[in-house]
């Protein structure tokens, strides 16, 4: 029998969240420790930008392919600035050649039809400004110092990139040791200073919960009790604050004047919308989330940009996050969604608009721990229902998405689809009236 997508509401149940770093890092909790949702769980100072890459087959002249016989290191192996990465000795009397890695950093590739190491570099606060003294290893005067650059401040720079000759021609070329941006050129030292792209990345808790297990080098697996609550679409990165009810019922809409200075940090709950004119003055009031029953798509596009795919969101680089419970437009927020938020209003609530619908669903969350005392009944885990004639759905994928409908068949036999494709579908009638054919995954049902 087909079954259906369920939409968790959840009063109560056990969520568990990996919290992992993208590269490795420095993990700072351990197994039992109580964290929040601003807790640094792990931090990583690995470079983010485009990875450095050491030519080893080059540097040896030697078959790309054969650099695996020379190296000391593996991929994911972490390395410091100097040491020995790769070592070629022909014979008994031949002079041992060595590689020193240029950098500190981690190994994240090594490739072997390119015969190259690719190293992400790592950085510390105490390497972030480097000064070369460039007048001193040229033996020029500092007075005379821009004479013989070959960069100028503001300049970005690569590794080993030349930075000053005393010809002009690169000849006794003084070279980068660092990639990074140059800060300074001081006349009266000689001295060139290059501010690296020091920005280390913290992993913070996002919930408040316990530590049940360590993910060394990356992060933490963090539980807590609380009430899980699945939206239908959204946009907007991982964010938390204090849950505030700014509409009277499910069926209202919040409005320009309804958002004060006060709610700046503050994670809004709508009823059945919000103007454009709201949403310009939460994001300028620096409120970090938004919760309604729906949102109007062209409004999304005007304070995003673009015209976002229902497909995946959740990269927007802006600062509020928006969630819609129900769907697209005007549409009252399910009344039993709307108690549980009025319920659980002055509660610090995590929410994340990350929403994909093609493969691998992924719906927008609002998570809001609970005191991990209280222990009522935990909300038995959310499974997929049969879709029964009669049953009230909503539509999640185009052209439909969003719209709510009746089911008038099952979709227990197979159907001929307009592209050819054969597959068990579910009919619906739409409030539209329109009855229309999708397929099973393409159905919501909601676990009230």
């Amino acid at each position: 029998m087909p079954v259906a997508l369920v939409k968790a509401i959840n009063n109560l149940r056990i969520v568990t969240k990996d919290r992992k770093l993208v590269y490795p890092g420095e993990v700072f909790v351990a197994e039992g420790d109580q964290v929040e949702a601003s807790t640094v769980i792990a931090r990583t100072e690995l470079d983010f930008s485009p990875p450095l890459t050491v030519k080893v087959a080059a540097y040896f002249g030697m078959a790309n392919d054969q650099i695996n016989k020379i190296l000391n290191i593996n991929e994911g192996d972490s390395v410091t600035k100097g040491e020995e990465i790769a070592t070629l000795k022909k014979g008994f009397f031949s002079k041992r050649q060595s590689l020193a890695s240029p950098f500190t950093g981690v190994v994240e590739h090594i490739s072997l039809s390119r015969g190259e190491v690719v190293i992400r570099e790592k950085f510390s606060a105490d390497e972030a400004l480097v000064v070369i003294d460039v007048a001193k290893r040229l033996n020029i005067s500092p007075f005379f110092l821009k004479t013989f650059l070959h960069v100028i401040e503001g300049q970005d720079v690569t590794y080993n990139q030349t930075l000053a000759s005393a010809d002009g021609m690169a000849t006794g070329a003084i070279r980068s040791p660092v990639r990074g941006t140059i800060e300074r050129i001081d006349t009266r030292k000689g001295t060139v200073s290059i501010r690296r792209p020091y920005s280390p990345v913290n992993l913070y808790g996002y919930i408040s919960g316990t530590v049940k297990e360590v993910i060394p080098q990356y992060g933490a697996v963090v539980e807590t009790p609380a009430c899980y609550i699945e939206g239908v679409f959204g946009v907007g990165n991982e964010t938390y604050g204090e849950l505030v009810i700014i509409a009277n019922s499910a069926q209202d809409l919040i409005t320009g004047d309804m958002v004060t200075k006060e709610h700046s940090d503050k994670i809004l709950v709508g009823g059945a919308g919000i103007t454009y004119q709201a949403i310009q003055k939460a994001i300028s009031l620096h409120v970090r989330g938004i919760i309604v029953g729906g949102i109007r798509n062209h409004d999304v596009v005007k304070i995003v940009g673009r015209e976002i795919s229902v497909g995946i969101t959740g990269q927007e680089e802006d600062d509020i996050t928006l969630i819609a419970t129900e769907g697209f437009g005007q549409v009252p927020m399910l009344p039993r969604t709307y108690q549980l938020l009025q319920q659980h209003a002055g509660k610090i609530a995590s929410i994340n608009g990350t929403t994909q619908i093609r493969a691998g669903v992924i719906r927008p969350e609002i998570i809001i721990p609970l005191n991990a005392e209280v222990s009522p009944v935990i909300d038995e885990e959310q499974t997929l229902l049969e879709p029964v004639v009669g049953m009230k759905v909503r539509v999640i994928s185009d052209p439909y998405y969003g719209m709510w409908g009746t089911v008038l068949k099952d979709g227990s036999h197979k159907t001929t689809l307009p592209n050819g494709t054969v597959q068990n579908v579910v009919e619906i009638k739409l409030e539209s009236g329109e009855v229309v054919q999708l397929g099973e995954n393409n159905v919501l049902v909601y676990e009230v």
